[in-house]
């Protein structure tokens, strides 16, 4: 929530900045010098917010909680300067995110403000001096309070982070997979564009089988347990760190020629192959697979004695009639 400006305009009737500070209610504060002119600049993120960091998810995780607070937004004009983030656990288990306004080097927000005065914060001896026989103490911790603090439009512009950003609204997170007694149901996919319907796709249960996929995300998911169900659905451990389960990392674990095979499209063309070999009438393997037009017949690929069983079927008929 913003600050009111007619709050502020009378808790300030007396103070000595009133202008100042309602200037920078109303408008935004500066926090580059008014006349600066920053160069375009960018840094790399800190290694705790890289994605091999364990971090890395709730990192993501806070970032949408930002967006849909409206504290993160896109910006339509080129940035000037793309600060680095950091990020540091916090003791209940959640992660601050740190905006290094010091890098580049020589190029940084910091850079662009000629005035930097030091602060003190006071002490417990100053403020016991303001105690007084009657008087009473209360604390008051204001989560985030920052945040209602509004930048100027043109600070907004070096003030801006750069992530690799994870969207439950387009991609595939925890709360799009719910486990039934029958098995997993996930309820999205990339190949619906516009969001214009939802997709539900049923995953099997197979007991006792190694190749059961809905036991396989079962210990998955319990391998790496989190209550934040906006994160990334296919996270993993590796040692003492949680990482995300990316392209490149899943396509390293398999054992295949990449020369010959496509990581992705072989998963799909295999699949429906296997599907049309038990049997499956084609509408509904176009239907499981979520095609849309006929190119989805370009990845069936019938084996041999598939082939072969549709020959005998057909020898058999031809006998009957003769």
């Amino acid at each position: 929530m913003g600050l009111k400006y007619k709050a502020w305009e009378d808790e300030l009737k007396y103070d000595p900045d009133k202008m100042f500070l309602l200037s920078g209610i109303k408008y935004g504060f500066d926090i580059i010098d008014s006349d600066a002119d920053p160069s375009q600049a960018s840094c790399n993120n800190h290694p705790s917010a890289q994605p091999n960091s364990p971090l890395y998810a709730k990192a993501t995780a806070q970032i949408n909680i930002e967006i849909q607070n409206g504290n993160y937004i896109q910006t339509h004009e080129p940035p000037v300067i793309i600060s680095p983030l950091g990020v540091i656990p916090k003791p209940d288990g959640s992660v601050r995110l740190i905006h290094d306004c010091s890098r580049p080097q020589g190029l940084s927000v910091n850079d662009n403000v000629s005035n930097k005065d030091k602060h003190k914060y006071n002490s417990v001896d100053s403020a016991s001096k303001l105690v007084h026989k009657g008087y009473y103490m209360a604390k008051v911790d204001l989560k985030s309070a920052y945040r209602s603090v509004p930048i100027s439009t043109k600070s907004q512009l070096v003030t801006v982070p750069s992530w690799g950003h994870f969207d439950p609204n387009k991609h595939l997170c925890l709360s799009n997979i719910k486990f039934g007694a029958d098995g997993v149901t996930v309820h999205w996919s990339k190949t619906i564009q516009y969001s214009q319907r939802s997709l539900e796709i049923p995953l099997p249960l197979i007991p006792n089988s190694p190749f059961c996929p809905s036991t396989a995300l079962m210990l998955l998911f319990k391998s790496t347990p989190c209550s934040i169900q906006s994160v990334p659905a296919f996270i993993f451990r590796q040692q003492s760190s949680t990482k995300l389960m990316t392209y490149d990392i899943f396509v390293s674990r398999l054992s295949y020629n990449p020369s010959r095979y496509s990581a992705a499209h072989s998963f799909r063309r295999g699949g429906a192959s296997f599907a049309l070999q038990c049997g499956l009438p084609p509408d509904l393997i176009q239907t499981q697979g979520d095609w849309c037009s006929d190119v989805y017949k370009t990845y069936l690929d019938p084996s041999l004695s598939f082939r072969q069983q549709v020959a005998t079927t057909l020898g058999q008929s031809i006998g009957k009639v003769l």
